[in-house]
């Protein structure tokens, strides 16, 4: 499911409908008191008698799902009695409603006084199928618009399965639009090696799952590359057996020294020791006296 916290406001995965679409709005917290998101679907109702206003996602089931789980938070603030306004989940397909999973006015114990309740329920009975997720605020009068609202957040829809994972496509560019040209990878694995990336650029990624001939989207992210700066490599000392020298570390990287005789453009580098997965500190290695009595090291990092 795209977006189920709707951090990233309703794009992506998220549209409006109805009568009134912007009864849906983003509510951004300043605090996490809740223990939700910072931000929340939440409804703002017309000064009008009768209102419906609708919020969708759509959502394709595996056809070899085991499980189907659907899960969510809602809230809703009744001030006024009587009947005001009501909060409906729903599955559609077709633009049909073909199963109501919620229907509240804001009176039911569980929820009285605006507290935050889980929900969930398992869709594996449309195994194979789109279907539409449709959440429906309605008003029926005027007051409404200041003595009710909903509010949602935390949607999940997780599904197991046992059949080959899907496959995996991975989208990676300078641009937030991502078109077919920023591919750069198709896997069935949850890692791949990663592109060369430039220095000090912001890049953007989203990965495509596809499953049945049907892709579905990741949001999409960005990150920013720094500036590589390879750590130096220092002779600090000499034993009876060689030379000791000394570079500083990162925990992700691996190391090796590498050797050549002379320092011209037509010799050739050799590795000569393997300093293996840095420690986050500074490293010390020895290395054996050159035959010739003459040595050029560098050191190697990788990735």
């Amino acid at each position: 499911m795209s977006n189920g916290s709707f951090e990233t406001g309703f794009n992506p995965g998220w549209y409006t409908g109805g009568d009134y679409p912007d009864i849906w709005q983003i509510y951004t917290s300043t605090t996490n008191a809740f223990g939700m998101g910072f931000r929340l679907a939440h409804t703002q109702m017309p000064r009008v008698t009768l209102s419906s206003g609708q919020l969708f996602q759509d959502l394709y089931v595996p056809s070899d799902a085991i499980s189907a789980t659907l899960q969510w938070k809602e809230r809703i603030f009744k001030i006024f009695p009587g009947l005001v306004g009501r909060l409906r989940v729903m599955i559609f397909q077709g633009g049909v409603a073909v199963r109501l999973l919620e229907d509240v006015m804001g009176d039911e114990p569980q929820i009285h006084g605006g507290n935050w309740v889980s929900r969930n329920t398992n869709l594996l009975a449309y195994a194979g199928q789109n279907v539409q997720l449709v959440i429906q605020a309605n008003g029926y009068i005027p007051a409404a618009a200041d003595l009710w609202f909903a509010e949602l957040d935390g949607f999940t829809f997780a599904c197991e399965h046992f059949s080959a994972p899907p496959d995996f496509q991975v989208y990676v560019g300078k641009s937030a639009t991502l078109r077919s040209t920023n591919l750069v990878t198709t896997t069935t694995e949850l890692s791949f090696s990663a592109l060369p990336l430039e220095s000090l650029t912001t890049y953007f990624w989203r990965v495509g799952a596809v499953r049945d001939g049907v892709t579905n989207y990741s949001n999409t992210a960005q990150f920013k590359t720094r500036q590589r700066v390879l750590p130096q490599l220092v002779v600090t000392g000499r034993t009876p057996m060689g030379i000791l020298l000394s570079f500083s570390s990162r925990t992700n990287r691996y190391y090796s020294i590498e050797q050549r005789d002379d320092f011209n453009a037509a010799s050739n580098w050799t590795d000569v020791l393997s300093a293996g997965l840095g420690t986050g500190e500074a490293m010390e290695v020895e290395l054996p006296y050159p035959s010739t009595d003459t040595a050029f090291w560098r050191l190697r990092e990788s990735p």
